[in-house]
């Protein structure tokens, strides 16, 4: 099996080129809409699959969470998981950000935050705004204990794009982002 030089995410894929023939062909497939899509303009995973695997026999080892890691190693962030069996294409465009953004999170992760970055263990992406208040609103949404309370990072935004991190947006005041830096991290907002 190909190991990925990835320490967080090794790869299901026997090959390199098993990985890449398949980013390439789901890309293909779903920018293409040549599969059928739901009210939210998503295609089926298993559907996405079982189109992959006609045209490449060879793989018929492949499933659902081949389609899945998909998501993770897709370097454009063009691959879109959007539910239980959802994945579409969007085509991203880069953006400069503005110099300041904000991320929305809970008081209790904010040391760790500042020491190590930010990263999704979840979705590969994070979410940052415009203003504070779009930030806490956001983060509300993770709650789960009585005591949490909710925040928001301010993030040096124009450092970090002037380092060469990629922004892209979909909404005038979400900007995405595929980790934070602590150096690019400011301070916390009550």
């Amino acid at each position: 099996m190909f190991k990925s030089t990835s320490r967080h995410m090794p790869t299901l894929f026997m090959s390199q080129d098993d990985l890449k023939q398949v980013i390439l062909k789901a890309i293909e497939i779903l920018k293409n809409d040549s599969l059928p899509k739901n009210q939210n303009g998503a295609c089926s995973i298993d559907d996405l699959c079982e189109t992959i695997k006609k045209e490449y026999p060879r793989l018929t080892y492949l499933n659902r969470n081949h389609i899945i890691e998909l998501y993770f190693k897709d370097r454009d962030h063009k691959i879109f998981i959007t539910g239980p069996n959802e994945i579409k294409y969007k085509e991203v465009r880069y953006v400069q950000p503005p110099d300041t953004l904000y991320f929305g999170t809970l008081s209790r992760l904010v040391n760790k935050m500042k020491q190590f970055g930010i990263r999704s263990s979840t979705k590969g992406y994070l979410k940052l705004y415009d203003t504070p208040e779009h930030a806490m609103e956001f983060a509300k949404k993770f709650i789960s204990q009585p005591d949490d309370k909710v925040v928001s990072l301010t993030i040096n935004a124009k450092a970090a794009f002037t380092d060469g991190m990629k922004f892209s947006t979909f909404k005038p005041e979400e900007y995405i982002i595929v980790r934070i830096d602590r150096k690019y991290i400011l301070g916390d907002t009550k």
